[in-house]
């Protein structure tokens, strides 16, 4: 992993947060330590490590435009990226435009990542 800055006690923390949120999720892994290279600021990097949690919590299926109004930023120039950078491999659009978990794995990891955090 290759944080920017912050010392050897700063990557040992983002390092530490990483394996107790991944709970043997080595995807969710992989895409963390991928969202945290890219990142430039600790606020960054905190907001690489929040899960995406409106698609799993939504009681039924989102359409990319609900979830681009729950998001309630009018700054955001793609939401097909937004939602890709966000929830990497848990989620993925399908054909009728809806935010769908990718797989049962993926569900039950965001469900007990969001009760023990």
């Amino acid at each position: 992993m290759d944080v920017a800055g912050g010392g050897d006690s700063y990557k040992k923390e983002i390092t530490d947060q990483i394996l107790k949120r991944a709970r043997g999720n080595f995807p969710w892994v992989h895409l963390a330590v991928q969202k945290i290279n890219k990142c430039c600021t600790k606020v960054d990097v905190e907001n690489a490590l929040k899960p995406c949690l409106l698609a799993a919590y939504a009681r039924r299926l989102l359409r990319v435009e609900e979830l681009y109004d729950a998001l309630g930023s009018d700054d955001l120039l793609e939401i097909h990226r937004t939602i890709g950078d966000l929830c990497g491999i848990f989620v993925v659009v399908d054909k009728e435009e809806k935010v769908v978990m990718n797989n049962a794995t993926a569900r039950e990891y965001l469900f007990h990542s969001k009760d023990s955090d």
